[in-house]
């Protein structure tokens, strides 16, 4: 009897044994698919989502996913394409965009987000002073409610945790809307963001698209008006130098010059009156020539 049983014991080890070994490989074939497919599955569900959130089409060139450890996301070269009535070619595009997640929290009610890092962001603003390609997005993003079948959705959005987001190497193209995007960009202080989503209710998806979108939004407009105000005060000196040749001529020149300036800074710091008095200055100007 105590034979039988030394041989039930043995088969029945070899049985959790193979078990076993089934389970190892097929955890190592999960592993093989995640490392070589998922990078695929991200790229897809950014270039279906994202538009639904921004309203407008955003193209992704390649995207890498790191399991090992911490999840490790990688996207090269995401283009976020224009609303209807813009004539630049896109509205941003971020070079190099690195996302760093807590693996744990993936199993959890919130995921964290450790770090967000965007380098080399290239934003074409358009505008025609009461609106402008960044603001439309924004709003777009504000309006997106996550639906099936233009029904909402009885699922709850993911909630979100992030801990810290850099934006660096940005440059700004400032554009009229319908014209084109020719001319030196304007380079931006980098951006820093932290603790979005800390409370208990996250935050979402699309709240973290329109965080960003506000940010770089502000940055962009302060960073355009200072630069109108550069242009004004160049224009009206070289105006000035011009008098010193020639009185008559100079003093011309130099209205035309400050005229400029006050509809350049008008245009894009969104002050109305600043235009107006710019164009009237400048009437005046032809008239005195």
């Amino acid at each position: 009897m105590k034979f039988f049983d030394k041989v039930k014991e043995v088969f029945s080890k070899k049985k959790w044994v193979r078990v076993t070994a089934y389970i190892v490989s097929a955890l190592i074939i999960v592993l093989i698919v995640c490392y070589f497919f998922l990078g695929h599955i991200v790229k897809g569900s950014i270039q279906t989502v994202g538009p639904l959130i921004t309203g407008v089409p955003i193209t992704v060139r390649s995207v890498s996913v790191d399991i090992f450890g911490d999840v490790e996301v990688g996207i090269k070269d995401l283009v976020v394409g224009n609303p209807q009535g813009y004539s630049s070619p896109h509205a941003l595009e971020l070079k190099k965009f690195q996302l760093i997640v807590k693996p744990l929290s993936l199993f959890k009610d919130k995921i964290v987000v450790d770090k967000l890092e965007i380098t080399g962001v290239e934003v074409n603003f358009e505008t025609n002073v009461v609106a402008s390609n960044l603001n439309d997005i924004n709003n777009n993003v504000k309006k997106f409610t996550p639906s099936t079948d233009g029904k909402k959705s009885e699922s709850k959005p993911a909630k979100l945790q992030v801990n810290s987001i850099d934006m660096s190497d940005i440059k700004v193209r400032v554009i009229a809307k319908g014209g084109n995007a020719a001319g030196v960009p304007l380079v931006m202080v980098p951006i820093h963001m932290k603790d979005l989503g800390t409370g208990p209710d996250g935050i979402t998806v699309s709240g973290l698209i329109g965080e960003m979108l506000t940010k770089l939004f502000t940055g962009v407009t302060s960073l355009v008006s200072s630069g109108a105000g550069a242009v004004a005060d160049g224009v009206s000196s070289a105006g000035k130098a011009v008098g010193n040749a020639a009185m008559d001529a100079g003093s011309a020149v130099g209205e035309a010059g400050k005229s400029l300036g006050k509809q350049v800074k008008g245009l894009f710091s969104g002050d109305k009156k600043d235009a107006k008095d710019g164009a009237k200055a400048d009437t005046k100007a032809g008239d005195k020539k």
